[in-house]
């Protein structure tokens, strides 16, 4: 069994569980992951442009689980221990993967990257947007506004480019049943009565 599937198997967790788990003051997101992510995404500043072992492993997961949950778990857990290289390292991962396989949580989450106190993190939120060249996206972004004018310039750019030549990403009907049939076969057994692993009624 690959790294991603013993993954899968073993760490689904019900949406209703974020909430709880992130008041909980000893709870540890990072040690829900495989102990050679946790030890690549916590011991290194990432590089951009260069692809590592953590962006990887949740791409590859992120075609059958809802991954951005789990992200904002990690990332507010950063935030609360003023993590600076654990809150980059996340925004880059970010960043790297389709917003395809992501959707609105992945937006809202870069979007709460440019309110840190750095810089440059604040810029890695902006240029997820860039990356991920999605008009539905954008609208995240371009309803913000940045008191650094190269920031607020950076932003509009980014948001004119993608008006212009962005993507609208919408899964047809066969392309999104297939994706919840495969995050259905790794969650049978789970909570909801759909088996999709979340407290559906």
């Amino acid at each position: 069994m690959n790294l991603n599937n013993y993954w899968l198997k073993n760490n689904i967790r019900s949406k209703t569980d974020i909430t709880s788990e992130t008041e909980n003051r000893s709870y540890n997101p990072l040690r829900t992951l495989p102990f050679e992510i946790r030890m690549d995404l916590t011991s290194n500043y990432y590089e951009t442009g260069r692809t590592s072992l953590t962006q990887e492993f949740f791409s590859k997961t992120a075609e059958k689980e809802d991954i951005v949950p789990l992200l904002q778990k990690i990332y507010y857990f950063a935030v609360k221990r003023d993590n600076h290289m654990l809150i980059w390292n996340i925004m880059v991962v970010l960043s790297q993967i389709p917003y395809t396989l992501l959707g609105e949580g992945a937006a809202i989450l870069a979007l709460a990257a440019t309110r840190t106190k750095y810089m440059d993190v604040i810029e890695m939120g902006i240029r997820c947007y860039e990356n991920w060249e999605d008009k539905e996206a954008c609208t995240f972004l371009d309803a913000n506004s940045f008191s650094e004018k190269w920031l607020q310039e950076y932003a509009e750019e980014v948001c004119a480019y993608v008006r212009e030549e962005g993507v609208v990403n919408v899964l047809s009907e066969k392309d999104y049943s297939w994706k919840m049939a495969v995050r259905r076969e790794y969650t049978a057994g789970d909570t909801g009565k759909c088996g999709c692993g979340y407290s559906c009624s």
